[in-house]
């Protein structure tokens, strides 16, 4: 900083200050040169400021434009950022991923019988479950009332589409147990939608669209369903090329 200094151009960098108490405190420090009457330079001022609530504010503006702020989970934002990035990853190293469409069973009847707090605190409850049912490398969000997506990156052969289904089983089968929400007893489902890049799409809103129609298809099966995606079934389009996967 006082190399640069030195050549008359203020310098400000982000440090971390260590009181002697041992706590750490995030700081900006300003280094300008001093000049005598004769135009050199004799010395340097340093000013530091606090950051601390500057960094606070910039956290909680990013917890606000990237998270549902009742789950805490991804919102659509964030969703649709990590779904290019699955799409931009797989398409490089030529691997495969899958995104789950999902919504509630019976969420409405929940909101209608007890409110809309307690159907809050389900949302909150059905998050958690969500979350322990995958891996730390999947993305579970939330796109706004009873709707949830999750992105399993790199589901490929041997496992592939039987790890994919033994997922979706599991999130069925957590979500179909009774859940004590303020001494009610809850009791929902969930139908799932699967689509599997590249083959049922290779960009965001294809995928998006045909988890969501494979979403819809589960639940013509009957609730507490999973399902994935099938062009046969699709009444939005006549046909559609079926390209290869080795999850077949």
């Amino acid at each position: 900083m006082i190399y640069k200094a030195r050549t008359g151009e203020p310098e400000e960098n982000n440090w971390t200050y260590i009181h002697k108490n041992g706590k750490k405190i995030p700081i900006r420090l300003s280094v300008n040169a001093l000049y005598d009457s004769q135009g050199k330079i004799h010395g340097f001022l340093g000013i530091a400021y606090d950051i601390s609530q500057q960094l606070e504010a910039e956290v909680k503006l990013e917890q606000l434009a990237y998270f549902d702020q009742l789950t805490q989970l991804p919102n659509r934002m964030l969703y649709t950022d990590r779904l290019n990035q699955a799409i931009s990853f797989s398409e490089r190293y030529n691997t495969q991923f899958t995104i789950l469409f999902m919504d509630l069973d019976k969420f409405k009847f929940v909101n209608d019988s007890y409110g809309h707090e307690v159907g809050d605190k389900l949302l909150i409850k059905v998050a958690e479950i969500l979350v322990q049912c995958v891996r730390k490398s999947d993305t579970v969000a939330r796109l706004g009332g009873d709707e949830f997506t999750i992105i399993l990156p790199n589901i490929n052969t041997p496992c592939g589409r039987d790890c994919v289904s033994t997922i979706a089983e599991k999130i069925i089968t957590e979500l179909s147990q009774d859940i004590i929400i303020d001494d009610h007893l809850i009791q929902i489902g969930a139908s799932i939608g699967i689509a599997i890049y590249p083959k049922h799409g290779t960009d965001a809103t294809t995928l998006n669209k045909h988890a969501d129609i494979a979403m819809y298809q589960a639940k013509s099966h009957g609730r507490g369903q999973y399902y994935f995606y099938d062009s046969k079934e699709d009444t939005t389009c006549q046909s559609e090329p079926e390209q290869e996967s080795n999850l077949e």
